[in-house]
């Protein structure tokens, strides 16, 4: 992620913390506000046709390339934030309602 962009973690108001991204001041200069919008995800809009497409024209060899391409609502993660491969595995996620599949 370039700078002034990082990830971090961001206190909310009722003080729990989330994982999200943080910014310097100066990179909110002329920066767009997404929110209404329903994010990042929404704002980029990319599909598993699109995903496709992108490793199809990269030097990615074939049998590389994702059989399946799977827009969950939120990585499952331990307490401590590692990934839990072992549910993604056996599908023990949500699916993103607002993604194109």
């Amino acid at each position: 992620i370039p700078s002034p962009l990082g990830i971090g973690k961001v206190r909310l108001a009722d003080g729990s913390q989330v994982s999200g991204f943080i910014c310097e001041p100066f990179g909110l200069e002329g920066a767009e506000e997404i929110t209404a919008l329903g994010g990042w995800r929404r704002r980029t809009a990319v599909d598993a046709a699109a995903l496709d497409a992108h490793c199809k024209a990269s030097e990615l060899p074939d049998f590389k390339r994702p059989r399946e391409y799977v827009f969950v609502a939120e990585i499952p993660k331990s307490p401590v934030g590692k990934i839990l491969r072992r549910m993604l595995v056996a599908g023990e996620y949500t699916i993103d309602p607002g993604a194109s599949q």
